[in-house]
């Protein structure tokens, strides 16, 4: 099990259970009835923190003796998260055992919050024991109709985005994907978990045996121990929480699709949604939505399109000729306190460098073959 760099890890080591369940064989087909989400008004109320949801407890009920199934676990009618107009979700997964005889902990936890109207989905990922080099590692994103914010360590940096870009979450598996290749699952009498009726099912290793054949089970490894519960929402029909484990020898369990596989130990997987169409209000921290501002000093052309400031590094495209924008500089920096170190004109690009207060500003500025107009990058360092 090789140790890979940690956002990668949110993908990849969901795709180890369908991997080692996809030898589970799958519900019989039925028809399901329809059920989907029911629009509320988004209206605006206080901002709700914090914005990782706390874990919540057991269900309020407790499960009554397992109840004869009336129709069998239908994976593929559940309702995506996608489809409501605001939800809250927490996904855990856990590794822990040895493998080639040295100790393997890891750990992801992904929480969202999504409103449609305004659109923003915020996403927070921490990583624990995934590199070699770091214990921990963490990243938050804000994605709005227009813009994504990312937060990576401690500096916030933002992009230009637009409808046509995917949700931050695209790509990765969920829940109901999970449970497509999944087998064994008991109905329980129906409870209520955090103030919503939901349909109960388990699933345990005696079960699991019973529906996957014996080169089935031995693809998954030494599993001497497995336990899965889900809880479906009566209105709605999505996952309000989910939770499996396999625990023994030998287990193929890997992040890379390879080989590798743990000499001994247990890999758990939690997920939970709340807050399904309820109104509430995500705001984007004031850091966040500066760390795209350009700096007072830098001036800009009226005529910027697509303006950036990533990180230090700003960006922009204007209509007007290599020469007029360099012509812009050579007048403009020097009222903004910069004193020019250096020029290098070259027949369709042009080099300007700039100090001030120990800063310097490289300004580089060439014609886009793309779209015929002139391009510009300013890059802005501290001197050491």
């Amino acid at each position: 099990m090789k140790h890979l760099k940690w956002p990668l890890i949110a993908i990849l080591l969901l795709s180890l259970v369908l991997g080692s369940l996809a030898a589970c064989g799958g519900p019989k087909e039925t028809t399901a009835p329809e059920a989907g989400p029911t629009p509320v008004s988004q209206e605006p109320v206080q901002p709700t923190q914090p914005p990782t949801p706390e874990p919540t407890a057991t269900p309020t009920e407790t499960p009554q003796a397992e109840v004869e199934e009336e129709a069998p676990l239908d994976p593929g009618s559940l309702t995506p998260a996608e489809q409501f107009s605001s939800y809250r979700s927490q996904l855990v997964t856990h590794v822990e055992g040895t493998e080639a005889g040295q100790p393997v902990k890891q750990s992801i936890q992904l929480t969202v919050e999504y409103t449609r109207e305004p659109m923003i989905e915020h996403v927070v990922l921490n990583g624990e024991g995934l590199t070699e080099e770091e214990g921990t590692g963490s990243m938050e994103v804000y994605q709005t109709a227009d813009r994504t914010y990312m937060k990576w360590e401690d500096q916030w940096m933002s992009v230009t985005s637009d409808e046509e870009q995917p949700s931050l979450l695209e790509g990765m598996f969920t829940p109901e994907e999970l449970l497509k290749d999944t087998c064994g699952w008991k109905k329980q009498r129906d409870t209520e978990l955090n103030g919503v009726k939901v349909h109960h099912w388990t699933m345990d290793r005696s079960a699991m045996e019973k529906c996957m054949t014996a080169e089935a089970m031995s693809d998954l490894g030494g599993v001497t121990d497995a336990q899965g519960e889900l809880y479906v929402a009566v209105d709605g029909n999505y996952v309000a929480k989910f939770s499996l484990f396999f625990a023994g020898k030998d287990l193929k369990i890997s992040f890379e699709g390879g080989d590798e596989s743990l000499d001994e130990g247990r890999w758990d997987f939690s997920y939970e949604m709340t807050d399904v169409n309820q109104p509430f209000t995500l705001e984007i921290p004031p850091e966040a939505l500066a760390s795209g501002a350009v700096p007072e000093d830098i001036p800009v052309p009226d005529d910027a399109e697509e303006l950036e400031n990533v990180m230090g590094m700003i960006s922009f495209k204007s209509a007007k000729s290599p020469q007029e924008v360099a012509d812009f500089y050579k007048a403009e920096m020097p009222k903004k306190g910069w004193t020019e170190s250096n020029v290098t004109e070259l027949e369709t690009m042009y080099m300007l460098e700039y100090s001030q207060d120990g800063r310097t500003a490289s300004v580089m500025i060439s014609t886009d073959e793309e779209s015929g107009k002139t391009s510009v990058v300013i890059t802005i360092q501290e001197e050491e």
